[in-house]
């Protein structure tokens, strides 16, 4: 990596974790209808116990939600150290949380659900990250991607590349936020 794309790459890191360590993040938890959205995404895939891939874990919010039957092992990455650690610190069951660039984290084995939670818009070449990250799919998996204020052209993109299966819209009155959670089925 060439000392500029480093630097770049330091600097987000630090923005990152600055931004949890003064809770910018914290009402995450406070995204229940969100993170049940995702929930139902995932028990829907009718998967039984599926491993899933949570990038852009956070501090590991999407475990308040499932519980330890919906699956068999979860693996959250998170560019930010300070994040990881809260996440680490749950100790929820049967969930390893590491440090990672989605760039670059090379996940160990494949998984049944690759969710992208509220990360790709922030990727500049996010197509080509999801696709990379589709070939660490169990054959006939999915991909869940949780996108802020619906973002169609994000899901156009990924529907050239994956079979387009549902979008649940969810709503957040108090906020006036909306989200689009999108289940795409990946094939090999």
């Amino acid at each position: 990596m060439d000392w500029k794309k480093k630097l770049k790459w330091l600097r987000k890191r630090l923005t990152w974790n600055y931004k949890y360590a003064i809770g910018k993040w914290d009402n995450m938890g406070s995204e229940a209808d969100r993170y049940n959205a995702i929930v139902s995404l995932i028990r829907s895939c009718a998967i039984p116990e599926p491993r899933i891939l949570d990038l852009g874990c956070g501090y590991g919010a999407l475990m308040q939600y499932l519980k330890p039957e919906d699956y068999s092992y979860c693996l959250g990455v998170d560019l930010s150290d300070t994040a990881i650690l809260k996440a680490r610190k749950q100790k929820y069951p049967k969930c390893d949380f590491r440090v990672g660039d989605i760039h670059r984290f090379t996940p160990p084995g494949t998984f049944d659900i690759i969710l992208f939670n509220e990360v790709l818009y922030y990727l500049d070449n996010r197509t080509e990250v999801a696709v990379r990250y589709a070939g660490y799919a169990q054959p006939n998996g999915y991909m869940i991607v949780s996108l802020y204020d619906l973002k169609e052209s994000i899901v156009a993109d990924l529907s050239q590349e994956f079979t387009f299966v549902e979008t649940r819209v969810v709503h957040d009155n108090d906020r006036n936020v909306v989200w689009g959670i999108n289940l795409f089925k990946l094939f090999h």
